[in-house]
C-alpha cells in the first residue's frame, strides 16, 4: 500500500533582517499592536545594543530555535501548544513548497 500526504496551503514568510515590523505582524497575527523586539512567539536580538538586526529566535515549548536571514518562517498549519511557528531554510523550503 501507500500513501501520499495532502497538500495543504500555509502561511509564511522570509526572514530579511530587514522586515521586523511586518515580522511581527505575522508572529503576533496582529497589525494594530505596538512593535516590540519580544513577544510570546519570539525575540529579535540586537547587536551590540544598537540598529543593528540580530538574530530572530522563534520561542517553543521545546526550546528556542533560530532563524538566520533569509530563513522563512512557518505558521504552523496544524498548531499545537508546542509550537505555532518555525523556521526552515530556503533550499528545504522551495523542495517541499511551491508559493501560490
Amino acid at each position: 500500500m501507500k500513501a501520499k500526504s495532502r497538500e495543504i496551503v500555509i502561511d509564511f514568510l522570509c526572514w530579511t533582517g530587514k522586515n521586523q515590523n511586518e515580522m511581527f505582524d505575522f508572529l503576533t497575527e496582529s497589525e494594530n499592536q505596538r512593535v516590540t523586539l519580544e513577544g510570546e512567539a519570539f525575540r529579535i536580538d540586537l547587536v551590540n545594543g544598537g540598529c543593528q538586526v540580530g538574530d530572530l529566535i522563534i520561542k517553543t515549548k521545546a526550546g528556542e530555535m533560530k532563524a538566520d536571514m533569509g530563513d522563512y518562517v512557518i505558521k504552523e498549519p496544524f498548531p499545537t501548544d508546542n509550537r505555532k511557528f518555525y523556521p526552515c531554510k530556503a533550499d528545504i523550503f522551495n523542495k517541499r513548497y511551491e508559493k501560490v
